[in-house]
């Protein structure tokens, strides 16, 4: 026991070592990539503070729903979980969390319908943060947000034969929310009445099946109006059915103009496609630079028409060599939807870009160990200023480091037993692979999308 305490203090002394050290070029060895968000938004300065998730499934097809909480402070919180479903609330639980200390939360009756819980968990103090998972292999996760929102965006969602969509709305508020809920294809807004002025009454969920309205599209942007109250949106998509493929579209609550995307797979039969949702009035204009080690590779360039969504294939594509993983610099002259499908011809995942953040935090939730290093992504002119803190039941340990402008910046991955949180004076994307030894397309890539 001695021994292994010594190792993991080794561990941790080195990681710090290492996140001080220079930038690391991005280009790695490209195993089929797949993007799943996992980056944890920190409220470091809340007295209370209430953490929401939704759409997690009961594990009808053998995907149970789990919500890791995490507690980056060092003082102990006593949090309150609050379970609904579309029936109603179904329990309550009360759990103490130690300093730095992480817990794998399930309810203790599954309900039926996929998906189909949402969770409120209530922090006496700061610095807790949460996301939910879905053990299917490979595991895909999710962020749970700090609060409810007026608006949210997703695309990705696709309701061609067997496909199905899903979206879940929760409303953890004490007063009733109506909302719209839009839909664009690449034929434009669909009609979908039956989804306008839903009334969601506190404290409870509805889950919309989405092809029942939206029917044969291979590609769908969303928009969550509320036109009272708030609410919290996530997206479920489910590809095949022999063996399905999973995704929780963790979606944002704005439109963005630009994202830096590394770990892009490109070889061993590899497949990326960026899905760009426009649901404004006007066309945007796209211009996707990919960067890809010693290559000079001519960007795409794209317009995608007001009240549509395009997808375009990046991988593989004449232009893309079969190589190490690429880089996506990714730039629009309007506010648009962004997602990633990425992953093989016969099993592919869906990540949502996220709208970056200046405070993530880097936790292994699903235990299946990273391939390599984190990448963080600084889209903006201006150079990061990064603060970090390496988490672990054996101590913390502080540093900093500079992400220069239009760069990206490798650091290492948390082991399953810690953490890292990292604080960053603009706005950064974070993303990591982890490695899944049971699934034959090779690693899945993980990038953290920050809670609202």
């Amino acid at each position: 026991m001695k021994l292994v305490g010594v190792h993991r203090r080794l561990e941790w002394v080195l990681l710090v070592i290492v996140l001080l050290g220079a930038v690391i070029s991005y280009a790695g060895h490209g195993s089929n990539a797949t993007g799943v968000p996992v980056g944890l938004d920190v409220s470091s300065s809340a007295e209370s503070t209430a953490i929401y998730c939704t759409g997690l499934s009961s594990g009808q097809f053998g995907w149970p729903g789990e919500i890791q909480i995490a507690n980056t402070s060092g003082a102990t919180r006593h949090i309150t979980i609050l379970v609904t479903t579309v029936s109603g609330t179904v329990e309550q639980q009360t759990q103490v969390l130690s300093a730095h200390a992480l817990l794998l939360f399930s309810p203790t009756n599954g309900p039926s319908l996929l998906p189909t819980w949402s969770a409120q968990i209530t922090v006496d103090g700061s610095g807790v943060v949460a996301q939910e998972m879905e053990s299917a292999q490979p595991a895909v996760s999710s962020p749970c947000v700090n609060a409810p929102s007026a608006n949210w965006y997703a695309t990705g969602f696709s309701t061609l034969s067997h496909n199905t969509a899903y979206l879940s709305l929760y409303n953890p508020t004490g007063t009733p929310a109506v909302v719209n809920i839009q839909a664009w294809t690449s034929a434009g807004l669909v009609a979908t009445a039956p989804f306008e002025g839903v009334v969601i009454a506190p404290q409870s969920m509805q889950v919309f099946n989405l092809g029942s309205q939206i029917i044969d599209a291979s590609a769908v942007v969303l928009r969550v109006q509320a036109l009272r109250g708030l609410v919290v949106a996530t997206g479920t998509q489910i590809t095949g059915t022999v063996a399905p493929t999973y995704s929780l579209i963790a979606g944002t609550t704005a439109l963005v103009t630009s994202a830096l995307v590394p770990q892009v797979a490109t070889r061993d039969g590899a497949v990326a496609q960026l899905v760009v949702g426009n649901p404004l009035t006007v066309t945007a204009h796209v211009t996707i630079a990919v960067e890809l080690g010693k290559y000079s590779i001519a960007p795409f360039v794209i317009d995608v028409a007001a009240g549509s969504v395009y997808v375009l294939n990046v991988v593989p594509d004449s232009r893309v060599p079969a190589s190490d993983y690429a880089t996506l610099d990714i730039r629009s002259s309007q506010p648009a939807s962004l997602s990633l499908v990425s992953g093989s011809p016969s099993a592919a995942w869906i990540r949502s870009l996220d709208t970056p953040t200046k405070t993530l935090v880097l936790v292994d939730g699903l235990g299946h160990g990273y391939d390599g290093s984190a990448v963080l992504s600084n889209a903006t002119a201006s150079p990061a200023q990064v603060h970090f803190r390496v988490v672990s039941p054996h101590g913390v340990h502080h540093g900093e480091f500079v992400v220069a402008p239009h760069a990206l910046r490798r650091v290492p991955v948390a082991p399953v037993d810690g953490m890292i949180v990292l604080s960053s004076s603009i706005p950064l994307s974070v993303t990591a692979t982890s490695r899944t030894t049971t699934v034959p397309v090779g690693s899945i890539q993980f990038g953290a999308v920050p809670a609202s």
